[in-house]
């Protein structure tokens, strides 16, 4: 998934205070990959805590598909597979709070496909 469908999905929110989060986040988003390392896991954790705030959006986190975006931006490989462990714990997630077996399934999708890019 690419920052172009984020941000697609950006002004198709309805509800304003979520927008707004989902904007910030995306702000704090694109700065990961410049923030130093000793601040990367703090970082995330806001990342977690704002992406918590939202809906899910055609069964999907937007926290996790951002964090799988950037992390497809980054080229060092312990910093990458970080950024895949946390975008992979918010997808699973959001696979798991799914209320039928076929949304359950539709958001298992996107492990999958965090989980390819681990290997």
């Amino acid at each position: 998934m690419s920052f172009s469908y984020i941000q697609s999905v950006l002004p198709r929110i309805s509800n304003t205070e979520e927008r707004s989060i989902a904007v910030h986040m995306m702000r704090i988003v694109e700065m990961l990959p410049r923030v130093i390392s000793d601040q990367r896991e703090e970082t995330i954790a806001q990342i977690h805590n704002l992406s918590g705030r939202l809906s899910y959006y055609e069964d999907r986190d937007l926290g996790a598909l951002a964090l799988e975006s950037i992390g497809d931006l980054i080229t060092e490989k312990e910093f990458q597979n970080m950024v895949y462990t946390h975008a992979l714990y918010r997808a699973k997630w959001c696979a798991q709070s799914g209320t039928s077996g076929g949304e359950s399934l539709a958001r298992a999708n996107h492990i999958h496909a965090i989980e390819a890019k681990r290997k």
